[in-house]
């Protein structure tokens, strides 16, 4: 089986939160790898510049589109915003108790940066 892209994985976590919330078994392996990705764009704003150029630029702007009253987004809100949804992915994985309204918001924060995926991948070689 060829590897999923980094926009296939959220976009299969969003499938499971959905399920979630629809009361249907879900898969926590598949929301930790998302949350996983996160963590990383997170940690390494600088280094994801360097390495993949054009990354962090598709990211900030689905970011700007789900958030359209901040200006620019630097490494730090960056960070600060993903930790944000880190947190409530970490309480769906851990069985926490998550309102629906915040799995919602998680949800489409994660559309949001799979479409800058979608967006970087589209421009790579």
């Amino acid at each position: 089986m060829d590897r999923k892209t980094d926009a296939e994985l959220i976009q299969d976590a969003e499938t499971e939160i959905n399920r979630l919330m629809e009361g249907e078994p879900f898969d926590k392996e598949v929301i930790s790898s998302c949350a996983g990705k996160f963590r990383t764009i997170s940690m390494n704003g600088e280094g994801l510049k360097n390495n993949l150029p054009g990354l962090i630029p598709a990211i900030d702007a689905a970011i700007l589109e789900f958030y359209p009253h901040r200006g620019i987004w630097d490494d730090v809100h960056r960070s600060e915003l993903l930790n944000k949804y880190i947190s409530i992915l970490e309480r769906i994985i851990n069985e926490d108790p998550v309102e629906i309204d915040e799995m919602k918001k998680a949800l489409a924060f994660c559309a949001a940066v799979r479409t800058g995926f979608e967006k970087f991948q589209e421009k790579s070689p």
